[in-house]
Formats: structure tokens, C-alpha cells, sequence
């Protein structure tokens, strides 16, 4: 070897090679660390589903999906049936018997402890939007009624076209038809009441439910599109709180008829049909009602034109406030919420049938 040669160049190459060497097994060390912490949060996971999801999983029929939480122990939720197509309403026949209706299909089924009979009814129904086989009763729910001889009520919509304009002429109607329990299906349909449809197709209401005094109580919305369109008249009545509108001709209000669709009594608002059957006004759409047991109190929910929903106390003679309130807010002319509502001020005027609302 040469001893005049200077071989002190190397040895900062082979420091690099081996800092280099260092580097990935540090960074390699990180990943394993990383994927470590991973899997430990993953396995935690885990476990807390496996021992907490199962009690809060629906129980019954075939049950595999999630069920609403719910903060009462004394209460739970337990999945009965499935598979149903578009499911608008259902009505008790006894506490393990329900009949539910489909929108779409015009299907009535029943279901007794889990097991889905029928459909007992097929019916071509209107479905735009929110038009289509809406509600259901039965006269089984009052008190002079009995099971084995219910009525059952259908709130649907019918439309018939047009071949000369090419339009649909729609109708909202209630009809009442016998369950017969001997071949499980819906028979002898009896219209009793029919209402407008027009102009649509939004906003049908078509809730039913039967009081106590076996009368039929029927939701209807005012049958307009959320959005405010100028063009579209004829359809704005008294009973959407217009003072120079139309009279009321069945929208916007819930009404209230005997089980072969007349008036109870004298009427609440007014002596001339349809007046007659309101037992309240001013809804723009209701798609609940319930009757408190303990108060025989009326009670709907409202839907409001994306703010403004509400849920009330339903009095006879009750005004709901629409088309000049909803929610806590004033309304413009357009429908939009200008102000805050305030009764005591006076500022909006609404439509009284003569004194006659409560």
C-alpha cells in the first residue's frame, strides 16, 4: 500500500451509509408504533359494540337494524314487521293488530303478532309528490264500535286525465269500506266525502283518525306547493286566513264528519257545507293527529315551508294562523317570514267566520 496516498476521503461515505441505515429503521420503528396504536383503537372499538350494541339493537321479526335511542328504561323498541313499500298510516285493531296502508301500491295490509296478512285492499291511487293512499281508521277505535264489525276509512287520492287538455282532474277522497274477517279483505267501498285535490299535487293532508264519540276527524292540507307561485288562482280560500278569498271548499283544515261523512251537529264555524265540517282551519299541512287519553285533548303536528313546524293544541273552532303565521313568524304576501309574530301588537287580521271561531 501506497503510504503516501491519502485514503481519509472514505470514511465520511461510510458514516453516511450507515446514518441512512439508522434513519429507516427509526422511521420503520414509527410505523410499527403507529400501526400498533391503530389496532388498539380498532380492538377497543370492538369491544364496546360487542358489549353494548346488542341492547340497542330493535328486537323482534328477523332484527338486525339499529333502534332509536332511547332514555326511559322503562321503555323499548321492538320491531314487529318490514318490507313494507312507502308506509304512510297505520290504525290499531287491538293491542298485537294494526292495519297499515302503502302510498304507492294503494295496498292495505294486516298485521296480527308479527305476521303480515293480505294486502285486503288494492286501490289505483294518485301518487305525485304527496298524493297517494294516505291514511287509514277504522270505527273499532270508539267506544260504540267493536272489532268484529269495524268500518275502515281510506283517505286517497284519485285522478282521472284529461284526454282533450291533457290534464289531470284530481279529487282527495274519504271512503269507507267492512273488514270482512272471513276472507280477511276490504269490502263494499262507500264514498263519503270527497275533496279537493287541486292544484297540487303537495300538501293532501289525509290523516284520519276516530274521537271517542265515534266521529271521523280528517286532515287537509291547502293543496298548494311549498314554493309561492302567482300564477296558480282559484285555490285561495277564507279558510287560509284570506280575508277576500273564496269560501272555504274542504282545505286547510281539519274537519270533522260522522261516519257517513255528514256535518256533527250544527257545524263549528258555520251552518253551510263544507263550512259546516271544519273543526278547525288555518293548516297548511298536517300529517299527525292524536287524541290525548288522559284530556280528551285534540292534538296535530304542522308541517311549515322548511322553518316553522309545530305542534298544537287543537280547540274547536281552532286557526292554526296559515297563510299569515306559522311558527312564531309573520308571513308576507310571498309566504317568507317577515317578523316575528305578536299577537298582542294586532298587526296581521285574520279571518273569524263572523265571530263564530274560538
Amino acid at each position: 500500500m501506497d503510504s503516501n496516498k491519502d485514503y481519509s476521503g472514505s470514511t465520511p461515505r461510510m458514516d453516511r451509509v450507515g446514518v441512512q441505515k439508522l434513519d429507516i429503521l427509526d422511521l420503520l420503528c414509527q410505523i410499527m408504533y403507529l400501526i400498533s396504536i391503530t389496532l388498539s383503537i380498532v380492538l377497543v372499538c370492538c369491544m364496546y359494540l360487542l358489549t353494548y350494541l346488542p341492547d340497542q339493537i330493535v328486537q323482534g321479526q328477523n332484527a338486525t337494524n339499529p333502534a332509536p335511542l332511547i332514555g326511559d328504561p322503562n321503555l323499548k323498541v321492538e320491531l314487529v314487521a318490514k318490507h313494507f313499500n312507502f308506509p304512510t298510516a297505520i290504525d290499531f285493531l287491538g293491542n298485537d293488530d294494526f292495519l297499515i296502508a302503502e302510498k304507492n301500491t294503494g295496498n292495505v295490509y294486516e298485521v296480527i303478532s308479527g305476521n303480515i296478512t293480505g294486502p285486503l285492499l288494492h286501490m289505483d291511487v294518485g301518487i305525485k309528490d304527496e298524493r297517494g293512499l294516505l291514511g287509514i281508521s277504522s270505527s273499532g277505535n270508539s267506544n260504540n264500535s267493536s272489532q268484529e264489525n269495524s268500518a275502515v276509512y281510506l283517505y286517497h287520492t284519485q285522478c282521472i286525465k284529461d284526454k282533450v287538455s291533457d290534464t289531470q282532474n284530481c279529487e282527495n277522497h274519504v271512503s269507507r269500506y267492512e273488514l270482512n274477517r272471513k276472507n280477511n279483505t276490504l269490502t263494499n267501498p262507500k264514498l263519503i266525502l270527497t275533496l279537493p285535490g287541486l292544484p297540487g299535487p303537495s300538501h293532501n293532508g289525509g290523516k284520519l283518525l276516530m274521537d271517542k264519540g265515534g266521529n271521523l276527524l280528517v286532515t287537509v292540507g291547502d293543496l298548494q306547493t311549498t314554493k309561492f307561485n302567482q300564477n296558480k288562482t282559484g285555490y285561495d280560500t277564507k279558510a287560509q286566513n284570506i280575508l277576500n278569498g273564496t269560501s272555504p271548499d274542504g282545505r286547510a283544515g281539519i274537519l270533522r264528519i260522522t261516519q257517513d261523512g255528514k256535518s256533527v251537529g250544527s257545524g263549528i264555524l258555520g251552518d253551510d257545507y263544507p263550512l259546516n265540517l271544519y273543526y278547525a282551519y288555518g293548516i297548511k299541512n298536517s300529517f299527525g293527529i292524536g287524541i290525548d287519553p288522559l284530556t280528551d285533548n285534540l292534538w296535530d303536528t304542522e308541517n311549515g315551508p322548511q322553518f316553522g313546524d309545530e305542534i298544537n293544541l287543537v280547540k274547536p273552532g281552532f286557526n292554526s294562523g296559515w297563510e299569515k303565521v306559522q311558527g312564531i313568524w309573520k308571513l308576507n304576501q310571498t309566504r317568507e317570514k317577515e317578523d316575528i309574530f305578536d299577537d298582542s301588537k294586532k298587526e296581521v287580521e285574520f279571518v273569524d267566520f263572523a265571530g263564530r271561531k274560538i
